[in-house]
């Protein structure tokens, strides 16, 4: 696969390259190797290769679901369900997924994005050596973030991998508009740092084959249903998300309408700190599906991702509150977000991570 790729064999680029992937996942696996001659000041690194013939497996997988869904919707008449736009976004995503050179340039507009950010750090892809099939980009150590979900770690330590994670994540979703799509916990690092260097503790992001953006329009009704949800305006909720779906009727946007002005009712009695952000967008995706209201494949994509970090988070520090950190990312004003996420992400992380080492790794 390799010589494929690029016309070289493995002896001639890397001095160590040992047969046993150290992770395998649906789309390709990986490799930790050593390069003959450093590039770029690298020599560690993680080859990414693609499975043989997964394009060929999931390319006839999608053509079968793709039949199904013509069958249903044929015995079935139900457009608010959207079953041909999302397998299509399905397959797009997993089209992008198998092409490991659209997981290089994911990873360069990212390393991009956080060029100001000591607390969070990407792989770095080796240049001359990305291609679809094989991805060669820079090994980054660390342990991985459930590790230090235990009650045995510093409180500190949760809270602050916590907030570093959330910001990060707010940050590509309120101000980048290109979201990690796949942020489980499996591809979160925690890099202590090398006792008697200067390199600072790092949250290290990892797999970003698959990323989510959406359109102009679509953003700017997105940070619009954001910021309405943080205000509780339960009107310009239900205005937003129901607007221009023609298939509904007045009747039921007004019963839509009302179910949302419950929810954010409830939210206005609660204590800001105390509303777990999921809870609402949950409650808020049931609503649209008991009322049939159409919710865009990739705003869908967002609450999912949005879940499972306040989830995450969470285990890592049960006060930490998605809805109280956006807040300051929804201002209008570019210099003061900026402002914000700069200091937010900008400054180094605690030494004290390397005081919880051993006990992250027994």
């Amino acid at each position: 696969m390799f010589r494929k790729a690029f016309g070289r064999d493995i002896g001639q680029v890397f001095s160590d390259f040992p047969t046993t992937p150290i992770a395998s996942g649906a789309v390709a696996q990986v490799y930790k190797a050593k390069l003959k001659m450093p590039i770029d000041g690298i020599s560690e690194v993680a080859v990414k290769v693609r499975h043989p013939h997964v394009r060929e497996h999931i390319t006839r997988d999608l053509a079968l679901l793709q039949g199904l869904v013509c069958v249903i919707e044929w015995l079935w008449d139900a457009p608010w369900l959207q079953l041909s736009a999302n397998v299509q976004n399905f397959a797009a995503r997993m089209s992008a997924q198998c092409n490991l050179a659209v997981e290089a340039g994911n990873l360069v507009h990212f390393k991009q994005n956080f060029k100001d950010a000591r607390s969070i750090r990407f792989p770095t892809p080796v240049e001359g050596f990305y291609h679809p099939l094989v991805l060669v980009e820079s090994f980054e150590p660390g342990t991985h973030v459930e590790r230090f979900t235990r009650e045995d770690i510093s409180p500190d330590v949760r809270q602050t991998i916590a907030s570093v994670g959330m910001d990060a994540f707010l940050k590509m979703m309120l101000v980048d508009n290109f979201v990690h799509a796949d942020l489980h916990p499996g591809n979160i690092l925690v890099d202590e740092g090398r006792e008697g260097s200067n390199s600072s503790p790092q949250v290290v992001l990892l797999d970003v084959g698959l990323i989510t953006q959406l359109s102009e329009k679509d953003r700017e009704n997105f940070l619009k249903l954001f910021s309405a949800v943080v205000a509780g305006d339960a009107d310009l909720v239900g205005h937003l998300i129901t607007d221009g779906q023609d298939h509904l009727t007045p009747q039921v946007v007004q019963q839509f309408s009302a179910e949302v002005a419950k929810l954010m009712a409830k939210v206005k009695l609660t204590r800001l700190d105390e509303v777990p952000l999921s809870e609402i967008f949950f409650e808020m995706l049931s609503i649209a599906r008991k009322n049939k209201v159409i919710l865009e494949a990739n705003f869908t994509t967002l609450i999912i991702g949005t879940v499972v970090i306040e989830g995450l988070g969470r285990q890592l520090d049960p006060d930490l509150n998605l809805l109280q950190r956006a807040v300051p990312l929804l201002v209008k004003d570019r210099a003061i977000r900026d402002a914000y996420i700069k200091a937010r992400l900008s400054a180094r992380l605690p030494s004290l991570f390397r005081q919880v080492t051993s006990a992250a790794n027994p």
